[in-house]
């Protein structure tokens, strides 16, 4: 049995002393310290912007939400941020669902968007969705755009065209009947102006 030299027990008590003296480093105070863990996805699904980021105009709501962490997180927000690789997606196969906007404040819309997210499954030309499209200068009296419940359209994203560009404050759309196996689920809602040009989803906050 080999024995060790006093220089390598030495050497051996060097390493231990120089490990208990260095401090120990806290993975909590690591992400407390840096802004990504302020702002952003949050854990709750939830997006806070960062400061001079640009602000929303428009708020979502819906009658159910996909919450179910990771890549299954897909909020109301995320059919109007203008992104289409994300989406809102209800948090069951239901048919009757449903997604609010608000627009803040009346604005005259001459024509809306809406881009469905369809699955790869879906092999037909016209949608999976049945729906009616409503709009709304108050939030209580109500005006329906569109009735697709009987008779969908063919193609997306569908396009409905507002006769005379009225005062819009809130937009709804309302699945009454879906097709396959799909959830209800909505890339992106865009809406666009008297005279064809979009209205931003988006301002910029104030930096200085």
């Amino acid at each position: 049995m080999d024995l060790l030299s006093p220089c390598t027990w030495l050497g051996m008590l060097s390493c231990l002393w120089a490990s208990a003296a260095e401090p120990t480093r806290s993975r909590e105070n690591f992400d407390q310290d840096w802004r990504f863990s302020r702002y952003g996805l949050q854990a709750d699904g939830s997006r806070i912007a960062e400061p001079g980021a640009a602000k929303r105009l428009f708020s979502a709501t819906a009658s159910t939400e996909e919450r179910f962490g990771g890549s299954r997180e897909h909020p109301a927000a995320d059919a109007i941020d203008g992104d289409p690789s994300t989406r809102w997606c209800a948090s069951d196969g239901k048919p009757e669902q449903w997604l609010l906007v608000d627009l803040g404040t009346p604005r005259q819309v001459g024509a809306i968007s809406v881009n469905w997210d369809i699955t790869d499954a879906w092999k037909k030309t016209e949608l999976p969705y049945k729906h009616v499209v409503d709009v709304s200068a108050d939030g209580k009296s109500w005006k329906t755009l569109a009735d697709y419940s009987q008779a969908v359209p063919q193609g997306n994203p569908v396009t409905i065209k507002l006769d005379g560009a009225p005062q819009v404050r809130q937009l709804r759309i309302r699945t009454t009947g879906i097709g396959g196996s799909q959830w209800a689920s909505i890339r992106e809602i865009s809406l666009f102006d008297a005279v064809g040009q979009a209205i931003p989803n988006a301002a910029r906050t104030d930096t200085a």
